[in-house]
């Protein structure tokens, strides 16, 4: 479902919700704090339940924390629906598992990152060969995807404990991409130099 910015309701609920994001570089590991902050008067549901497929077809956990690129310098971090490859069919959609958030209540978080920080992307796979070049951020920012408005129907019970799976997005008010602030980190990273598409 696109966003809703049409929607004069589901843009008063997107000036309700704040994305925060610390993070702290050491030699070895980069740990990143977040914050989701629900002010509106309903709960929402949060995409912050990555999985992956394994190679034997099962699902799994993910390669990464978070959905990583880096892009003229800032480190770019998500857990949300990731657009889908340009020029490529992609036969089953890799959508995060979500979390409800109730009305007036934050979702806090942390993930910690190797050093140097890998690019990840659940529709590219990285390979042991992906060709790559070491690059240095100045910055780095969090988006998170965060559905608006769902009625009853709108989610099933996720293959993992605790998470919601999205069945009908039609019942839903909007899914909104909800950013954080740009905050400074130094931070190697390496930038993938494949077919890699950033978002």
């Amino acid at each position: 479902m696109p966003e809703g910015r049409a929607n004069p309701a589901v843009e008063a609920v997107r000036d309700k919700l704040r994305v925060g994001v610390t993070v702290t570089a050491e030699a070895e590991r980069l740990a990143v704090e977040t914050t989701v902050s629900n002010s509106t008067a309903q709960t929402v549901h949060v995409f912050n339940v990555l999985w992956d497929y394994a190679p034997s077809g099962s699902i799994g956990g993910p390669d990464s924390p978070a959905y990583v690129c880096v892009e003229n310098g800032e480190l770019r971090l998500a857990r949300r629906q990731l657009p889908y490859p340009v020029g490529k069919k992609v036969l089953v959609t890799i959508d995060p598992y979500l979390t409800a958030v109730a009305p007036g209540s934050v979702l806090r978080e942390q993930m910690s990152f190797p050093v140097p920080v890998q690019e990840y992307s659940c529709y590219f796979r990285r390979q042991d060969d992906s060709p790559v070049e070491p690059v240095e951020s100045t910055t780095a920012r969090f988006a998170y995807g965060i559905v608006v408005g769902a009625t009853e129907g709108a989610f099933g019970p996720a293959p993992m404990p605790g998470a919601l799976r999205l069945i009908n997005a039609t019942r839903t008010g909007g899914i909104l991409t909800i950013e954080s602030g740009a905050v400074p980190c130094k931070v190697q990273v390496l930038r993938r130099r494949d077919a890699f598409q950033r978002f």
